[in-house]
């Protein structure tokens, strides 16, 4: 175990913004029950060091049809997660590290030192919501007292350069790791780690079903798509996607079980309607083939959100078969949360 991190305490004030959708699709549809938060970098155009003409970071928006901007800047924000205890308290994974906000987004401070940086993946522990798992170029870091000290806690994981975490919602103590060269599982609470599935490039995304935590499902750089039926202990290469191309993002369906999607750069999105055995190509309609993420949403069946590389927000009501922008022009969309946040 490596030492743990002295604390570097900093505090943002809340920006806020207000936004029309460029385009929302109409619906009729009740109003949703979910709060969405987007991890935006507003890409295009952008020059370090030059004039700062839009903001990047975080942002949320509970009807879908206005957006707020909720975080410091960040040129690359990562991910989020939620305290489900305090809907109040949110950990937010950016470059400089891990921000902390207990006021819902009005101000944040970083608690993490100069020795965590970049922080691929944030987990909030469902077991001990005080836990806080973080993926970083050099491992995997553990916060136990919900982000005042951080330790490593990656003993066995030998290439350390880590993209993705899932928190086992099943089995506490239990999480699978997403590296460089494999996926590695703990079951107490990240003491030890076990190559599970080695792989040839990095595993860049991680996914357990919404509707059965024993399946589990894995995209990689160059080494395509996985799937496990028994809780990550074992897995098998998905046949029919293609592993010509670099697979960033992976969604369920938080409707019907059968359905997946995942994308990637020259692959486009791809999605399943049979469990993940057969793939159809969803592209058409979306501006490019170079997709860096995709969303489902869980209060609209069959919408997905993609991404496509510094083009805008596209949405979709029927599962990828038809396209429209939504937001963010010029903008790319690393990640999609939804938190039932309950009223404030």
């Amino acid at each position: 175990m490596k030492n743990p991190v002295l604390m570097c305490h900093l505090a943002w004030p809340l920006a806020v913004v207000g936004s029309s959708l460029l385009g929302a699709p109409s619906s009729g549809r009740a109003e949703p029950q979910h709060t969405l938060y987007l991890l935006v970098q507003q890409t295009k155009d952008y020059v370090i060091g030059g004039r700062r003409i839009s903001d990047s970071g975080l942002f949320r928006t509970r009807d879908r049809k206005a957006i707020q901007f909720v975080s410091h800047q960040q040129p690359r924000p990562f991910q989020i997660g939620f305290d489900p205890r305090d809907p109040n308290r949110m950990y937010y994974a950016n470059l400089n590290g891990i921000s902390r906000t207990l006021d819902g987004g009005k101000s944040w401070k970083r608690v993490t030192g100069w020795n965590i940086t970049e922080p691929k993946d944030l987990q909030v522990d469902p077991h001990n919501p005080d836990r806080i798992w973080i993926a970083l170029p050099d491992g995997i870091a553990l916060s136990p007292d919900g982000g005042d000290t951080w330790q490593y806690q990656d003993a066995g994981i030998k290439t350390r350069f880590t993209e993705a975490l899932v928190v086992e919602r099943a089995f506490p103590d239990t999480l699978l790791a997403g590296t460089e060269r494999g996926i590695y599982r703990t079951s107490n609470a990240g003491n030890t780690w076990s190559l599970v599935q080695p792989t040839t490039a990095t595993v860049h995304d991680l996914l357990q079903s919404p509707h059965d935590s024993m399946r589990y499902f894995a995209v990689t750089q160059s080494d395509g798509a996985w799937a496990s039926q028994d809780g990550g202990i074992s897995w098998s290469r998905i046949a029919d996607v293609p592993d010509q191309f670099t697979l960033h993002h992976l969604a369920a369906d938080f409707h019907d079980p059968n359905r997946l999607a995942l994308c990637g750069w020259g692959a486009g999105v791809l999605v399943s309607e049979d469990g993940g055995k057969t793939w159809q190509d969803r592209t058409a309609g979306l501006p490019s083939r170079e997709i860096w993420s995709v969303g489902s949403d869980p209060d609209f069946p069959g919408r997905l959100y993609a991404s496509p590389f510094e083009e805008a927000l596209y949405v979709s009501d029927d599962f990828g078969k038809s396209w429209q922008p939504l937001l963010f022009e010029g903008a790319l969309v690393w990640e999609y949360q939804f938190h039932k946040e309950g009223p404030r």
